[in-house]
């Protein structure tokens, strides 16, 4: 940060930062006040102005009194020139010499971290630093894949990425001391991916006023691959009775060993792009363990013969109409290793048929109760529980208020405002549809727009079969 006070008479004037070299090469300083007045002529021909127009905007003014000029963006090691000049609104030209005040930033340190990995497994190790000087230091990791793809492959753009993740969680509230290390430190890394490719990575970081932060090191880097899951179990899957509907698939797997332990799921053609069936099996057991799935008891790992619902069985909710995917089967242990080698099959959904299913509503019961963070404010809610005449087709179901369907149907129809509440459900309307009768009733306190129920308002249950597009009417 560079502060410029204007002498009296000075009027108008041009500052900024800027690099020593790039000025040395302008050849003088009226060759470098001359490049400047070119760029206020392109910024005034972007903007639509004449250049008098601009540089009057543009411009500081004497009578604004000292001027501070803040640059986050300098490299490190480098020369630079603060620099101001008078200039006249009328035609650019300068009204006084340019005064330049010369400095240098800091260099990057040059910091052996003694980065090590230990302990690696297929989902798991250790990370260790301990710098040969005393100071703040990011430890974290990348794959090879995001840092070839994501980052081009260059190391400054890694670093400045994890530090804008630094920034980011200071201003959230984040305590620079909790988030950078000192001294010889540990990061135990969980939900890597079988035979992957990975770096351990460590850079120098200081912080810099309250919510922020720079990075004091170039990025250091070393390269680590997990091992691929022992294979330990030589069972395969017969993956056979394929029934794919618009938006849900059926099949029946048989291993060849009725005591195997299996999991099975399903991925569109497109999203596996490129990968292997092992790759895609592994990055799904790593997956689940971001959600913390018991594999030594989850409803969703099986044995022996059984017919299953992408659904219901395996919670698959993102299958839409006229699609391929393939079907993953393979073994699991209780701590989620991979058993077994990977067993697929294809499916293609067809397009959404209309249906004769009917759907009605049991036990409605409006009310309100006390918010539970706010003890001034009321809740109103609805509990129904829809009843489906089908049990193996979605649908989706909602409250509208009675205006709000009058109004979508005063000059339309029940198809129309349907649709309407497609649109308003947008990518997220999986999360009101439902497969057969609910086992407990369903609780609701917003309409399908998202609107918090209201006292004293006439109000619709709404529901409609959903399979990728309206399959019934509208029942209500």
């Amino acid at each position: 940060q560079v502060e410029i006070t204007p002498t009296a008479g000075v009027g108008k004037y041009n500052m900024g930062i800027v690099k020593k070299s790039e000025f040395d090469a302008s050849g003088s300083d009226q060759a470098f006040c001359q490049k400047q007045l070119e760029e206020f002529k392109k910024g005034a021909a972007e903007w639509g102005m004449n250049l008098s127009e601009y540089l009057d905007f543009s411009l500081y003014d004497e009578s604004e009194g000292p001027q501070k000029v803040t640059n986050s963006d300098l490299e490190p090691g480098t020369e630079y020139y603060a620099y101001a000049y008078g200039m006249s609104t009328a035609d650019g030209a300068t009204t006084t010499p340019i005064e330049k005040f010369a400095f240098s930033t800091k260099g990057l340190l040059n910091i052996n971290f003694n980065l090590s990995t230990s302990q690696i497994s297929s989902k798991s190790g250790i990370i260790s630093a301990n710098p040969d000087q005393d100071i703040y230091y990011y430890l974290g990791f990348t794959s090879e894949d995001a840092f070839l793809n994501a980052f081009g492959g260059d190391d400054a753009t890694l670093r400045d990425n994890a530090l804008a993740q630094i920034i980011n969680n200071m201003t959230m509230g984040g305590e620079f001391e909790q988030l950078a290390r000192k001294g010889a430190a540990n990061l135990a890394m969980q939900g890597l991916v079988p035979n992957t490719t990975y770096y351990a990575i460590a850079f120098g970081v200081e912080k810099k006023g309250t919510n922020s932060a720079f990075a004091t090191t170039n990025l250091t880097k070393v390269k680590f691959v997990t091992p691929a899951f022992s294979i330990t179990d030589d069972c395969t899957f017969s993956i056979a009775n394929i029934d794919a509907s618009s938006m849900l698939i059926d099949f029946t797997v048989t291993p060849s060993k009725a005591d195997t332990r299996y999991y099975a799921t399903i991925k569109s053609d497109k999203e596996t792009a490129g990968k292997t069936p092992a790759q895609v099996a592994d990055e799904q057991i790593v997956f689940e363990d971001g959600f913390n799935i018991d594999w030594a008891n989850s409803k969703q790992v099986f044995a022996g013969t059984r017919t299953l619902n992408s659904r219901t069985d395996l919670g698959v909710t993102t299958i839409v109409p006229e699609t391929d995917y393939t079907i993953y089967v393979f073994g699991v242990d209780t701590k989620g290793n991979r058993t077994t080698e990977v067993a697929t099959a294809k499916a293609r959904t067809t397009t959404a048929e209309p249906s004769k299913m009917t759907i009605a509503f049991e036990g409605v019961i409006a009310g309100s109760e006390p918010d539970s963070q706010d003890f001034f404010k009321t809740n109103y809610f609805v509990n129904f529980t829809p009843n489906p005449s089908v049990e193996n087709e979605y649908y989706y179901v909602g409250i509208a208020s009675k205006e709000d369907y009058e109004w979508a149907t005063v000059f339309g129809s029940d198809e129309d405002f349907i649709k309407e509440v497609i649109t308003a459900a947008g990518d997220n309307i999986m999360l009101n549809c439902f497969i057969g009768k609910p086992a407990q009733p369903l609780k609701a306190q917003v309409d399908y727009k998202g609107a918090a129920l209201k006292p004293g308002t006439d109000y619709y249950l709404i529901a409609f079969g959903y399979m990728g597009a309206a399959t019934t009417p509208l029942f209500k």
